[in-house]
């Protein structure tokens, strides 16, 4: 039961915001519990939907001044609604500002709850595209990648988006409203100046701590010309190995821009998709020199199915050769090429005797990304997540950390980097209103 103090200050952080957003605006009570998906006791403080910086700020402020923690999410209902508790729930889903391409300079501005798919097909229509695209995860939104510390995990591109970014308006946890980005570097490199530390990464770093991402500028790349091929391997250890070694060697050669293998009771089945910027008529030569390196392997592509005209230029949706994601909480991690096999030993040691876990793996030039897709209901218990530690000391990073995970990956950062991230929560969010916040999930 809540005490009398506490009843009071949630009455009084109810009351402030109607009053500076409007009733029709928050959810309290019972309507904010269904709003989260809760169950008896589960009650957040209230539900806000703003609409911009302005209104987000008004809701922090009255968070600071009440002492009542606010927590980011993109959607509901929340997967984990007791987490939401005692909380202001800010539902950034009206934070939807459409995007605006500026095409001189290949820049794109766009509201934080757009989806990086919405983002994609806007630019397609300019000739121009998003340097990565999650292929596991492209309607969510943008700042649920950025805002969460991934910069494009599982993705279609070269490199990752939080490098792309060059400005985003941020509101701190004190309610105060910062333009990250001076104008006069949107035509040069993104936060080189006279060598000051990258806010853009510290923002994307601090996974939703620092403050609240409302509408962002990215950079724009030429929309390529692509074709998918796949092929199927036996479920084993060896020919996991196989495709990860021909996925290594695609993405050195910069053949393919995306590599997704995906293990399943049936087999592993290897996607490609090969792209130049060269020209549709380089696409051919491209294709052959795939599959000659899949070759030298004893692997066999299926044959290559271009992306049609009108997918290319953003006037309908492109046909994706990997199956949608099922209702799951998904665990991903981060590989260097020299510690994946080590991972994966470690990953079939700590599934032996639990339920299986679907896997899906991202090869690219830099590394390899992972999603484990674990049950949807307490993943907390699976194995994988109880040794999650033995995967952490083979080399594993794992991204979106919350909870348990969380507290382990603290343990292990450098005091230099706990003095910076102090350093930084003070001056962004003094009163730890965000503290418990994971960013836009």
């Amino acid at each position: 039961m809540m005490d009398r103090r506490s009843a009071a200050l949630v009455q009084a952080a109810c009351a402030d915001l109607i009053d500076r957003l409007g009733a029709a605006a928050i959810q309290t009570g019972d309507a904010a519990r269904r709003a989260i998906g809760g169950g008896e006791g589960d009650d957040p403080v209230a539900v806000v939907r703003p609409r911009d910086a302005s209104e987000v700020a008004q809701i922090l402020r009255v968070a600071r001044a009440r002492h009542v923690p606010v927590q980011v999410r993109a959607r509901l209902p929340s997967q984990r609604p007791a987490a939401l508790r005692g909380c202001i729930v800010l539902l950034a889903s009206g934070l939807d500002r459409p995007p605006a391409i500026d095409t001189s300079r290949r820049l794109v501005t766009v509201g934080a709850a757009v989806s990086l798919r919405q983002i994609d097909r806007a630019a397609r229509r300019a000739r121009l595209a998003l340097r990565t695209l999650p292929a596991l995860g492209a309607d969510e939104c943008v700042a649920a990648w950025l805002g969460a510390g991934a910069g494009g995990e599982l993705g279609l591109g070269p490199g990752e988006l939080g490098v792309d970014l060059v400005s985003a308006t941020v509101v701190t946890g004190s309610g105060r409203v910062v333009a990250l980005g001076p104008s006069e570097l949107l035509g040069g490199p993104p936060w080189a100046l006279a060598g000051v530390p990258d806010p853009g990464a510290l923002l994307v770093g601090a996974e939703g701590r620092l403050g609240v991402l409302v509408d962002l500028t990215l950079r724009l790349w030429p929309a390529p010309w692509i074709a998918w091929l796949q092929a199927t391997l036996p479920a084993e250890r060896g020919a996991l190995l196989t495709a990860l070694s021909l996925g290594r060697t695609l993405a050195s050669r910069r053949l393919c821009d995306t590599i997704l293998l995906e293990e399943g009771r049936a087999g592993l089945r290897l996607m490609a998709r090969v792209s130049t910027v060269r020209g549709e008529d380089d696409l051919p030569a491209t294709l052959a020199l795939v599959e000659s390196a899949a070759r030298q392997l004893g692997l066999t592509w299926t044959p290559a199915a271009p992306e049609s005209a009108r997918a290319r230029i953003g006037l309908e949706e492109p046909d994706e050769p990997w199956a949608p994601a099922h209702p799951a909480s998904p665990l991903d991690l981060r590989v260097a090429w020299p510690d994946a096999p080590k991972v994966v030993d470690v990953l079939d040691a700590l599934g032996a005797d639990d339920s299986p876990v679907e896997r899906r793996w991202s090869l690219g030039q830099d590394g390899v990304r992972l999603r484990l897709l674990l049950p949807a209901l307490q993943p907390e218990r699976h194995g994988l997540m109880r040794g999650v530690r033995h995967l952490l000391d083979a080399g594993a990073i794992p991204t979106r950390a919350d909870g348990a995970l969380r507290e382990l990956l603290r343990e292990r950062i450098p005091s230099n980097g706990r003095v910076l991230l102090t350093a930084l929560a003070r001056a962004f969010d003094p009163d730890d209103v965000l503290q418990s916040s994971q960013g836009i999930l």
